[in-house]
């Protein structure tokens, strides 16, 4: 299996792992898409608690399958002055208010700051926007983080036939990230993608 080193997930592409029930897609990819996950816990204790996934991840974080990162835990005084400064390039930019309990972006800025402090380089989610956000923020050649999208997880489900997803089983899961308007060209695009 070709796994990647070290990836951070974002609470986007949980749900639409999870959307797919029938093969629990979300275990399948989170157990097999690296050898080593993690997840920003304010992604999972407060954008997640909340959902139909939240159980499953939990179950993954208690199995040792995916770890929780926090600044307070697990950066040290000088990592934490490069994480905040990394989350104030990026609120900045995305127009977040940390210091609110919620607000749109802040997993995906707490996430990207704290993968760029422990140089975790790849981010799954499925924000489009996103890449060009770190491109400008954050990257700078070194340590660089590239946002792995749904459509790079249909595509290592492709390279990667022993995770235990099928063709049909991708198809599945990328007609249920789409917009229920857009489910027809979701379907074109993912036979482009992946030719049956």
């Amino acid at each position: 299996m070709n796994q990647l080193e070290k990836v951070i997930i974002d609470a986007d592409v949980c749900i639409n792992l999870a959307r797919y029930k029938k093969a629990n897609a979300l275990r399948c990819i989170m157990q097999n898409i690296a050898k080593f996950v993690y997840i920003h816990e304010y992604v999972l204790t407060e954008e997640l608690v909340s959902t139909d996934c939240f159980s499953e991840i939990q179950s993954l974080v208690d199995e040792g399958c995916i770890k929780t990162l926090s600044a307070k835990k697990d950066l040290t005084i000088a990592e934490r002055q490069n994480y905040l400064a990394s989350c104030d390039k990026l609120a900045d930019a995305m127009g977040c208010i940390l210091t609110e309990k919620r607000c749109k972006h802040k997993g995906e800025i707490v996430s990207i700051a704290i993968a760029k402090t422990l140089s975790i380089h790849i981010f799954l989610s499925n924000e489009r926007v996103l890449q060009g956000e770190i491109d400008d923020c954050i990257n700078t050649g070194l340590d660089d983080i590239h946002v792995f999208r749904m459509r790079d997880i249909i595509l290592w489900i492709n390279e990667n036939p022993g995770c235990g997803l099928s063709r049909k089983d991708a198809r599945n899961i990328w007609i249920l990230s789409c917009y229920k308007s857009q489910i027809e060209q979701c379907k074109t695009e993912f036979d482009k993608l992946w030719p049956a």
